[in-house]
């Protein structure tokens, strides 16, 4: 039997979806409360894994940005050195002519041949000028190059896809250790074990409501999410949907389902599928949480 293994992920279609979320007041104001503290390492940690999420989120539009700014420099670079070596080129093109042509090639004849060069030459930068003006379209050639019908490997799809798959994944993960961090701050050897033995329940049992405010419904969301990505191949479990209902949308019955909702998690082919937003979403609803178990523990 032929394995197939091309994947068609659903790939967000708006090029600044991949801009970086990383929140630089926050990271500085976050370290800042944090510092001194049993915590500060695990905070730094944090942070880290934070901004290194961010960084991989944007390397498809840093990728396209990089060649925008390549090409608009080509074009100024042309401009820029064109009227330096356009007078030198024109007075060798004569002279050459001019030994060539030896006693054929009188004073006037020098001169309407340089006059008419360089009328030739003055025509030929205005075009360039005007072409010059045209702009790198970056929304366009990222269309261009995640159209599925240009790629069928789906190299571009895929590679997207495991990138944002791959930062959720990275974000939960580090809130987890935060999180753990904070409680070995008063139980060292503590190991989760759920359902009996929880990092929500353990925080407020230590802590009073912290569990309660950091480890909540949105949190907990994210969890089982992250479950069904690492220990169920990304399969969509219905248990989800009815746990929290309309934060699933399936793309067969909702085709214009609004992809740049990052609360929302589309469903293709019953595997979730992982967006730009979803990542910037998740950010931000660990970002504010994490902030407030600094502010309790450190």
């Amino acid at each position: 039997m032929k394995i197939e293994i091309v994947d068609t992920p659903i790939l967000d279609p708006n090029y600044d979806s991949y801009v970086q979320f990383f929140d630089y007041d926050w990271a500085r104001e976050f370290g800042k409360r944090a510092e001194n503290s049993a915590l500060q390492q695990a905070a730094i940690d944090f942070v880290l894994a934070c901004r290194y999420a961010s960084e991989a989120h944007r390397l498809p539009w840093l990728s396209v940005e990089l060649l925008r700014n390549y090409a608009d420099g080509e074009k100024r670079g042309a401009l820029a050195f064109r009227a330096q070596y356009a007078e030198l080129l024109i007075q060798t093109i004569i002279q050459k002519l001019g030994a060539k042509m030896d006693r054929h090639f009188t004073r006037d004849t020098r001169k309407a041949l340089t006059r008419a060069i360089k009328e030739l030459e003055k025509e030929f930068l205005h075009k360039m000028q005007n072409a010059a003006q045209l702009k790198f379209n970056s929304a366009a050639y990222w269309d261009y190059m995640t159209n599925p019908k240009r790629d069928p490997t789906g190299i571009i799809p895929m590679s997207v896809f495991g990138i944002q798959r791959n930062n959720y994944l990275a974000l939960y993960f580090a809130y987890e250790d935060l999180s753990l961090h904070v409680i070995r701050t008063k139980k060292p050897t503590f190991k989760a074990n759920p359902p009996k033995v929880t990092i929500g329940g353990t925080l407020d049992t230590l802590f009073g409501t912290l569990g309660k405010d950091c480890w909540d419904d949105e949190v907990n969301l994210a969890r089982l999410v992250r479950n069904q990505l690492v220990h169920s191949g990304g399969r969509f479990d219905p248990k989800l949907g009815t746990k929290y209902p309309g934060r699933f949308v399936d793309q067969k019955t909702s085709p214009l389902a609004p992809i740049r909702k990052g609360e929302l998690f589309m469903v293709v082919n019953n595997k979730i599928q992982i967006t730009p937003s979803n990542g910037r979403h998740l950010f931000n609803v660990l970002k504010d949480r994490a902030m407030k178990m600094i502010d309790k523990t450190a």
